[in-house]
């Protein structure tokens, strides 16, 4: 009786917070969150459970690895995420729903008084994402894209389990994957998803190099296919900007969207993907891989990429500048956050941090 009256209450008070819309989302992922959880098996049983493959037995083992890993080498108290397991129904864990306005690419922000704003809303049930990205579209005039996720992180606030959606990776990506969502857990700033992404990525990739203790040719290939990944990026989010100034230059309205197809039709032909086989070209990438070439994107999946994608260059450039190791890079971010905090500034903390 007692968590009955505490639920009613809770749902009274977040009636005056939220729209209607809004407690049921929460409500459905909170639902999720606690099924993750629930379900959720200790790893020492996962492990001596005789119908658990050895493959994913040592696909467990390999991420507590890299667990103590990050912790140690970034001077940091370890948690309790991923000592348990969780083996999920399908592929992917969870559903992104990016939107963005037809005549511009800029994602549409999803804001929630207590937890700030967010350039996405995901979603444990398909069909829930897809409805949500319908009602954008009907209701808001926007474009979406629904991106599959593997992987994600309560950012600390929870215990995570690891996920069976972590398996599908090799060894080097699980590293990658596992050091960037650890990395959550450390430093995450309110209402700086850009940033907390691309931090995030930057200290993951960086710590590849470290676990793994690669040799010298291995470290230079790893660097190289870095810098592809960087240079393709950078030369994505001038395309963008080239996209959003000839939506500006033709005028296109939000009510314009016969216009605007045009306009992104044109400009995908002509200016980016020609652009974009000329840099893969130019690293060396086999067409086939070329990633950017065989995506399917319109306004909503270029700001998805813009927001993991869009600050890394000057991460790196912050990094070269202090010259410094990298937990003292995420110090030195941390006490830029917390003057930052005392100041009453218009400006987002990137834009101070980049000064």
């Amino acid at each position: 009786m007692f968590f009955l009256r505490r639920i009613i209450y809770l749902t009274f008070i977040l009636s005056l917070i939220y729209s209607c819309a809004k407690i049921s989302y929460i409500v459905e992922q909170g639902q999720g969150q606690w099924a993750l959880i629930y379900q959720a098996r200790d790893n020492q049983e996962v492990l001596q459970d005789q119908s658990v493959s050895q493959e994913i037995k040592e696909q467990i083992k390999k991420v507590e690895s890299f667990k103590r890993f990050f912790y140690r080498y970034m001077d940091r108290p370890t948690t309790e995420i991923y000592s348990k397991t969780t083996f999920l129904k399908g592929e992917a864990v969870t559903h992104l729903v990016i939107a963005s306005p037809i005549n511009q690419v800029k994602a549409y922000q999803e804001c929630f008084p207590l937890g700030g704003c967010f350039p996405y809303l995901g979603f444990f049930e398909h069909e829930s994402a897809k409805r949500h990205a319908l009602r954008l579209e009907k209701e808001h005039d926007l474009v979406t894209v629904i991106h599959p996720i593997y992987a994600y992180s309560t950012t600390g606030h929870l215990n995570d389990p690891i996920l069976s959606s972590f398996f599908r990776y090799k060894r080097k990506e699980l590293a990658e994957l596992i050091f960037h969502e650890l990395f959550h857990t450390i430093l995450f700033i309110k209402d700086e998803v850009e940033l907390n992404e691309n931090l995030a990525t930057y200290v993951s990739q960086l710590l590849v190099t470290r676990y793994f203790k690669l040799t010298s040719k291995e470290q230079r290939e790893l660097e190289r296919k870095n810098g592809a990944s960087r240079a393709l990026s950078r030369r994505i989010v001038y395309l963008v900007k080239l996209l959003n100034q000839r939506y500006r230059q033709q005028g296109v309205g939000v009510s314009s969207p016969a216009i605007a197809a045009q306009v992104l039709e044109h400009f995908l032909k002509e200016d980016f993907y020609p652009q974009i086989k000329d840099e893969c070209r130019k690293w060396q990438i086999d067409p086939k891989k070329c990633r950017p070439l065989h995506r399917q994107w319109n306004n909503a999946s270029f700001a998805a990429m813009m927001t993991y994608q869009s600050k890394g260059e000057r991460i790196v450039k912050l990094h070269q500048k202090l010259a410094c190791s990298l937990p003292e890079l995420v110090a030195y971010i941390e006490k830029q956050h917390q003057q930052y905090q005392e100041l009453d500034s218009k400006d987002g903390f990137a834009d101070y941090l980049f000064k």
